[in-house]
């Protein structure tokens, strides 16, 4: 006996489904047939879903096509670096590329910083890993998931502390920090990208020096920061989480009070009461 199919969207699920996947909706207006992409339904729910679509195909259609536009929009402006290097026919490209491979039964992130690293890490397998654009996209990425993860960790309230003695305080770096490797010196194509720069030329340009970046949620000034660094700063940096006194990791990391005073400068790390973090 054949398996039994799964039934139970309603005609308005169907089409809340249909109108942000594009390629499904814009296959299902072609066949009218809605179990050629995975929409199981009653038989009186693929009716009302079928009717809709005779009647009102054309301006369904359309409201895809337009949500398609927007949302790529949104999520584009989350990548700001990405959408300055590539061409907008590039990035309609790899966008309807993208929509291809989600899965209509899968919800997708309707916050577009959150889909912005889905989208980037799509792109991300469609290009050679020595390549230059793909650094540029590996770079708005993990910028943008650091984005995310300080977002999501709106709790973390740590209160500064105004203590002198190395003893009691800790320094504190946010918990979203990451670092990334780079085959290409990514930080000074972005900057020439930011002050306007053509591709060519930035493609020109661009070393093959590797370097590491950092990302941290900036405690001066707000947002996410960025600064290139070492393997032992990085590590160091991983340390600092407010638990273990600045006298502390002086006596294990000897100078590591100087990078201290130099990520408070940055507002990577802010002096926390030892230990309450």
């Amino acid at each position: 006996m054949a398996a039994k199919r799964p039934v139970g969207h309603s005609a308005q699920e169907a089409l809340a489904k249909l109108v942000v996947n594009p390629p499904i909706a814009l296959r299902v207006l072609r066949d009218g047939c809605p179990e050629s992409v995975g929409l199981f339904m009653a038989e009186a729910d693929r009716q009302e879903l079928v009717a809709f679509l005779d009647q009102h195909g054309p301006a369904f259609r359309m409201s895809v096509l337009l949500l398609r536009k927007r949302r790529m929009d949104n999520v584009l402006e989350t990548l700001s670096t990405v959408s300055q290097m590539f061409s907008d026919y590039e990035l309609a490209c790899y966008w309807d590329d993208y929509l291809d491979t989600l899965d209509l039964h899968v919800a997708t992130p309707k916050n577009p910083l959150l889909e912005s690293v889905y989208f980037a890490r799509h792109v991300l397998t469609t290009l050679p890993a020595n390549d230059v654009h793909s650094s540029i996209v590996a770079y708005d990425l993990a910028r943008n998931e650091v984005i995310a993860a300080v977002a999501a960790d709106e709790a973390i309230h740590p209160v500064p502390t105004n203590a002198v003695s190395p003893s009691d305080w800790a320094p504190y770096v946010h918990p979203a920090m990451r670092s990334a490797n780079f085959m290409h010196n990514v930080s000074a194509m972005v900057r020439m990208v930011t002050r306007g720069a053509g591709r060519n030329e930035v493609l020109q340009a661009h070393g093959k020096k590797a370097e590491t970046i950092v990302f941290f949620k900036n405690w001066r000034k707000g947002g996410v920061g960025s600064m290139c660094a070492t393997t032992p700063v990085v590590g160091a940096m991983s340390r600092m989480d407010g638990r273990k006194s600045a006298q502390h990791l002086e006596s294990q990391s000897p100078g590591v009070a100087r990078l201290i005073d130099m990520l408070a400068d940055t507002g990577a790390v802010i002096r926390v009461t030892a230990g309450k973090s």
